[in-house]
């Protein structure tokens, strides 16, 4: 210990000896000429100068540095506070904490309560809907006897809505029952239905799409825009299907891949179909087949391009 606090004046010490030694140098290069001693008040000007100058440097880089010193003293003396306050913040949130550790079970009558009141909002909100539903199965099969498919569609929505915001709310809840659940879809079980009888009927005039685009274009207008509504649902549903868990029966639909599946049918079918005579009959079927369907293809996708032109 004694050799390392007496280290430091003895460095100071060889720093002054060659310090004496530059200068007595440096004042012997000065003066070497006699002509030169006429110059040693200038000269002793010119060193005061710079001793002045250097010390004043000296002192700002000292005064910087110290007030770098009382900054990063500030700003520790701060931290410190910081710190004290957070530990005091920490250690009242453990205690709050733990004063309210058994609030869970105090409150799970609470929310209970609220889960029943949720479900009993969604069932008063829909409750038009509910004592409606028979009435308005009824309605919907009516739409889709008589033709009218976009009601008809309309309709199933408003059903399928019900229906989803009930099972949502039974969902919802953290001891889901079985039966509640089979009760709403034993109620509702019309609507799947529904919903089979309305795509059966769409992919009937898929069938026949050839003929209906000649007779009544608005009729593929109204099968595409239920199947457009259709996947859009479906999207939204698979979402928060993603987010929630919960996804109602029957979902996805997928009636667009239904639809191309339908016109796909509706193509061969028709090729199929325009064959009149065969190898038994003559020789020359082949050819004639050939050339009945060339001239199916270009019928049909004039009246495809007549009909996409007018309703562009």
């Amino acid at each position: 210990m004694l050799g390392v606090s007496c280290s430091p004046s003895k460095d100071l010490s060889k720093l002054e000896t060659e310090a004496k030694v530059n200068a007595r140098q440096h004042v012997a290069k000065l003066l070497q000429r006699p002509d030169q001693l006429e110059k040693v008040e200038q000269i002793r000007k010119r060193v005061s100068r710079k001793k002045g100058a250097v010390e004043a440097m000296l002192k700002t880089s000292v005064q910087s540095q110290l007030d770098g010193v009382r900054t990063g003293l500030n700003q520790l003396s701060n931290a410190l506070k910081d710190l004290k306050g957070i530990k005091d913040s920490l250690t009242e949130v453990d205690t709050t904490y733990t004063s309210i550790a058994g609030l869970g079970d105090k409150l799970k009558r609470v929310r209970e309560e609220n889960s029943r009141h949720s479900q009993l909002g969604a069932a008063v909100e829909n409750l038009k809907h509910i004592f409606n539903v028979p009435e308005t199965v009824k309605k919907c099969e009516d739409l889709i006897n008589d033709g009218k498919l976009l009601h008809a569609h309309k309709c199933l929505t408003d059903l399928e809505s019900s229906r989803n915001d009930l099972l949502q709310e039974l969902h919802k809840q953290t001891t889901q029952s079985p039966t509640d659940k089979n009760t709403v879809n034993h109620y509702f079980a019309d609507v799947e239905r529904l919903a089979e009888n309305l795509g059966k009927q769409l992919w009937l005039i898929l069938h026949r799409m050839t003929i209906t685009v000649r007779r009544e274009p608005p009729i593929i207008v109204t099968v595409m825009r239920i199947i457009e509504r259709e996947e859009r649902t479906d999207t939204f549903m698979l979402k928060r299907y993603d987010r929630t868990g919960f996804i109602p029966p029957g979902r996805p639909r997928r009636w667009k891949q239904k639809a191309f599946k339908a016109l796909d049918e509706a193509v061969v079918g028709r090729i199929e179909g325009c064959q009149m005579e065969d190898r038994s009959v003559t020789k020359m079927w082949l050819v004639r087949h050939l050339e009945v369907i060339r001239q199916l293809v270009i019928e049909d996708l004039r009246v495809v391009k007549v009909q996409s032109t007018e309703h562009s």
